[in-house]
């Protein structure tokens, strides 16, 4: 028989809980990451820009075969060459921001205050085999020689080969190697006057363009998201050495209250993104020789609990979820499975079972730093 008293307490219960689950979904709402929805991703590769390297690196057959080793990211680096590695020296461009955000109150607190912050705390987080001399990209191009005296060479470029993303960021011609192109067959008229030899930028590992495409706005790229983030450029071994991050003014606007806290993990949430921290930047992954991880090395689907989930089995992410959960059979760190395809990672963790941390799918108002995330 229930009392009085307990029906009330109950009742207490369910509304606090009712206004807890109001709560969340505003936070959802309000608070989402986009990047596990971009369409037509795309980035270039440049065989000129490796990292620097101070110590021996192990090479062997696979190293040989599989030329987009990751060689500027480490799983787990020995004592041996730990000293090759250096703090992250991350610029951010904010010069499309500048534009796409003219007259938008925010603006200066996000350039002036929230990028710089987070840069700074990045750079003392994060370290990685430093870029051999200046950080440059290459053009794309879209139409090469197959045959003949230009064989592999470029004919034509890419319509959009000085851009990162699709949404605004436009890449200087001075980060550019010289290109050689090829308008005819004729070898005689081949020229690098059009693409010569850029100066790049020095002293940079990373090179994340920030924009604000108003045009994302009211799209569903921005419903319920504050920002989203890729890479566009990589080493000669598929890490990342540029990408950007869309900010989506309208979410922004529309959140009436938004935390030093909260922006500063939104900018290192979505940077981490461009790091290597996504659906994409799995397949990157190397193990602490250089070698090539197979997808199955860093994400696998199992069946728990009635259902296919996700996980990130990295042997480092594994031996850090098994010393916090204390469970020594524990497989990996599962990620989200909302509205993600069956069998397919995500970029983000799953809220249920690292609460809270900077990479879930939303920006929580204290977002925490896991031994998960920084372990990825």
């Amino acid at each position: 028989q229930t009392s009085t008293s307990q029906l009330t307490m109950m009742g207490g219960l369910l509304s606090s809980l009712l206004l807890f689950i109001a709560m969340t979904s505003g936070v959802y709402g309000h608070y989402g990451c986009g990047s596990d929805h971009l369409e037509n991703q795309t980035y270039h590769q440049n065989l000129n820009v490796k990292p620097r390297l101070t110590a021996p690196f192990k090479s062997n057959a696979a190293t040989t075969k599989h030329k987009s080793s990751l060689r500027g990211r480490n799983q787990n680096p020995s004592a041996a060459n730990l000293h090759t590695y250096e703090n992250i020296r991350l610029h951010f461009d904010t010069s499309a921001l500048e534009q796409q955000w003219q007259g938008y109150s925010k603006k200066s607190y996000f350039i002036d205050d929230v990028l710089p912050a987070a840069r700074d705390w990045i750079q003392n987080v994060i370290s990685v085999r430093p870029v051999d001399g200046a950080l440059t990209f290459t053009a794309p191009c879209y139409k090469q020689y197959t045959s003949g005296d230009n064989y592999g060479k470029c004919k034509q470029l890419s319509a959009t080969w000085n851009t990162c993303g699709d949404t605004g960021a436009v890449i200087a011609d001075d980060m550019f190697d010289e290109l050689e192109i090829c308008p005819t067959s004729d070898p005689s008229l081949c020229e690098t006057t059009s693409h010569p030899q850029g100066r790049g930028m020095n002293e940079t590992d990373l090179l994340i363009y920030i924009t604000g495409d108003p045009s994302r706005d009211d799209s569903k790229d921005c419903t319920g998201v504050m920002g989203f983030a890729a890479f566009c450029e990589t080493d000669a071994f598929n890490r990342p050495i540029a990408g950007y991050i869309n900010l989506c003014r309208s979410t922004i606007e529309a959140t009436e209250v938004l935390t030093w806290e909260e922006v500063i993990s939104l900018i290192i949430h979505e940077s981490m993104h461009v790091l290597g921290f996504s659906s994409d930047g799995f397949s990157n992954f190397v193990d602490a020789d250089g070698v090539p991880l197979s997808s199955d090395q860093v994400w696998r689907s199992v069946f728990k609990r009635g259902k296919k989930r996700t996980m990130i089995v990295l042997p480092t992410v594994v031996e850090k979820a098994r010393e916090f959960f204390g469970c020594e059979t524990l497989e990996g760190v599962e990620l989200e499975d909302h509205n993600i395809a069956i069998g397919y990672p995500s970029s983000h963790w799953d809220n249920r079972v690292v609460l809270y941390d900077v990479m879930i799918s939303y920006v929580p108002p204290a977002a925490s730093f896991s031994s998960f995330t920084l372990a990825v």
